[in-house]
């Protein structure tokens, strides 16, 4: 089970007392029940952390087309850490704008392909407009009172 709490309450509950308790408790349970707390990012935070997302996405498909070419082109392990909100490259920390300079890839491009993921990712009602509208007034005919 998984719990996500504000950044306050997260430093209490990641103190000594609360994680000993935590620990004996999931000691007792199968790994698929343990409890895991996380913390919610905060707005600015998530924008970074997407922008993140959106670089390392950039950099992995430059390295994938750079291979194209060069078939012996180390592509490296690259996540994003929450927590620092930078990127992991193999076992480097690297900051958003080293990566993006390291990599030469432009600003706009990371804003492009964020909007772009947004755009894609976001959940659409697809059967909002396959409904006949009918009048408010009237409730559906399965449920009208026959004369």
């Amino acid at each position: 089970m998984s719990i996500f709490v504000a950044q306050r309450h997260y430093d209490h509950i990641m103190s000594a007392p609360f994680q000993k308790a935590i620990m004996d408790h999931n000691r007792n349970l199968g790994r698929d029940k343990w409890v895991a707390v996380g913390r919610v990012l905060t707005p600015n935070e998530r924008e970074d952390y997407d922008t993140g997302c959106a670089l390392k996405r950039l950099i992995l498909a430059k390295l994938r087309q750079e291979r194209v070419s060069n078939p012996k082109l180390h592509i490296p392990f690259i996540i994003v850490d929450k927590r620092s909100l930078r990127l992991r490259i193999d076992k480097e920390y690297v900051m958003l704008d080293d990566a993006t300079a390291r990599y030469g890839i432009a600003a706009e491009a990371v804003t492009e392909d964020r909007a772009r993921h947004n755009r894609v990712n976001t959940p659409t009602d697809r059967r909002a407009g396959s409904k006949r509208p009918g009048p408010s007034f009237e409730g559906p005919g399965n449920k009208l009172p026959r004369n």
